[in-house]
This record gives C-alpha cells, sequence and structure tokens, in this order.
C-alpha cells in the first residue's frame, strides 16, 4: 500500500513556497505522492489566493527525490493538448519519471469553465478527453504524429521531442470518475489506462474495500486484467492509530486498492499545523 496527500491549489495552500516545502516534509516523512488539485477557480467569486498546480509541481520535482507527484486531476477539455504534452514530458523528464498525470472531466464547470467560455456540456467535454488522451500518447512516443478528430487536429509528420524520462513512450495515466457511475463511461475509460481515482467517501474499511472488490471486477471485465494497474482511494483517515488499523484490515484482506490518497485540505489547522502533521508520516498498517 503506497499513501499520498491530497492539496487543494489554493486557500490556506495558496503559499507557493510553503507548498512545495510541505512536499519536501512529506518525502522526508516517508510518503509516496503529492497530488493537488487542478482549478482555475474553485470559489464562485474567485477571490481565494490560488496558485497554478503545474509550476508547483516543477517546484515540487526540482526539491525532491523519490516521491511520486501529479495533479489530481487535469481537465483535459480545458486544456490544449500539445501543450499538456509539452508540460507532461517536461515535468516528467525534471522529476527523472516520477509523474503521474491525472485527468477527468473536472468539476465546478461554472467556475473552471463556463466563467471563462469553456465547454460545460458533459457529453463534449468527454469527447475532448478522449481526443487529447489519444493525442498525449500519440505525441509521446516521439515519432511522426498526426490526429483528425472531432474537436481537434494535428498534421501529418508532427513530432515531439523529447520523449519521457528514460526514453519511455508514455507516462502513467489515472482517470478521475464519479463513485455513482462505476458501471458507466469514466471506468470504461480508466480500464485502457493505468489506474482508476473514484470520487468516494468512505463511511468504513468494509465499505471501502467492497466498493474496490466490484470496481475491480469491472476493469478486469473491459481490460481483461488488472495487471500493473492502480487502485486508488481519495479518503480521510481515523484519528486513532489503533482505529486505523482496524479500518484498514478488510482493505489490506481484499488485496485491490494499492494507494490511499490522503484529503489533507479537509485536515483543521493552517498549513504550519498541517505541515507538522504531514512529519509524522503516512500510518504504520501491520497485517
Amino acid at each position: 500500500m503506497k499513501f499520498g496527500i491530497s492539496i487543494k491549489n489554493g486557500g490556506k495552500f495558496s503559499d507557493i513556497q510553503e507548498v512545495i516545502d510541505l512536499a519536501v516534509d512529506a518525502e522526508e516523512a516517508g510518503w509516496d505522492g503529492f497530488f493537488p488539485w487542478d482549478h482555475i477557480i474553485h470559489v464562485g467569486t474567485g477571490q481565494v489566493e490560488m496558485f497554478d498546480p503545474w509550476i508547483v509541481l516543477a517546484g515540487v520535482a526540482a526539491r525532491t527525490k523519490k516521491i511520486r507527484l501529479g495533479p489530481m486531476i487535469t481537465p483535459l477539455a480545458r486544456r490544449r493538448p500539445w501543450k499538456v504534452a509539452r508540460e507532461t514530458v517536461s515535468l516528467d523528464n525534471l522529476s527523472k519519471g516520477r509523474l503521474i498525470l491525472g485527468v477527468g472531466l473536472g468539476s465546478t464547470v461554472n467556475n473552471d469553465f463556463e466563467r471563462f467560455g469553456e465547454e460545460r456540456n458533459v457529453k463534449i467535454r468527454a469527447e475532448k478527453l478522449d481526443e487529447s488522451l489519444d493525442i498525449l500518447q500519440g505525441l509521446w512516443k516521439g515519432e511522426p504524429f498526426a490526429f483528425k478528430g472531432k474537436h481537434y487536429s494535428i498534421a501529418e509528420n508532427t513530432t515531439f521531442k523529447p520523449k519521457p524520462y528514460g526514453d519511455k513512450t508514455k507516462i502513467p495515466i489515472w482517470v478521475g470518475g464519479g463513485s455513482w457511475s462505476w458501471t458507466t463511461k469514466p471506468f470504461q475509460r480508466a480500464a485502457r489506462y493505468d489506474g482508476v481515482f473514484p470520487e468516494f467517501k468512505d463511511k468504513n474499511g468494509e465499505v471501502v474495500a467492497k466498493y474496490y472488490e466490484k470496481l475491480s471486477s469491472f476493469i478486469k471485465k473491459h481490460r481483461g486484467h488488472t495487471k500493473n494497474f492502480d487502485f486508488i482511494n481519495l479518503g480521510k483517515l481515523p484519528k486513532r492509530e489503533s482505529n486505523v488499523k482496524e479500518y484498514f484490515k478488510p482493505i489490506i484482506e481484499s488485496g485491490v486498492l494499492n494507494w490511499w490518497v490522503e484529503r489533507v485540505y479537509q485536515w483543521k489547522g493552517d498549513i504550519k499545523e498541517i505541515r507538522e502533521k504531514i512529519k509524522e508520516g503516512p500510518p504504520t498498517i501491520i497485517n
């Protein structure tokens, strides 16, 4: 089991240097992943201070050595896929292969989309997401590539170099989706990539285990197998260590979930208090 932390890209997490320091502390304390949100505006008025997660992730990549990192999630429907291709390859090389690209349709469409004249129709956003993923995988190969879709096109013999770190031809992709849609398009899409990152709010470890066992069966049906596929839960752990062990017992026994990403943005206290909690490290789970 790997443990990551999820933070907002705004509010009390708006100080760029403090956020980078937090990621450094997380690595030193033994956390495995650092995943900020990717929003343009999260509150209706837009008055909350916010940072660009890609810039911060570059700072994190430059100051850390082991921790995995990436946006969770980037709504590709409001991005130019060729620009994302450049950003992802640059960040993957800067971090020496530690990038995980989290993608999805995005949320708060009234703010992140409609306010800026972006498409908010869910069907069209899904089409753009799928085309963008095809384009990313084509450009990452570092070979002549062309694309003609409903929303995007790339002229023949377009080659992007360098490739991802280590001369790879791809970067891991985790696909987000609402917990209510486990039999529909988001998770069918996830089955084609490297991991699934659903918005699932649990009550206890037994509920989590049952949910992911069901999701694993669904992924296997559409993928053929679950080898080298990540199942990620975004959650909030019990406060007491004894309760954590009890909570995780059915999860460990199910053998499905392999990433727990803690909702640090729900922790109480200011950024300094949260950093002190981060320094305590991820929970210790004894089978």
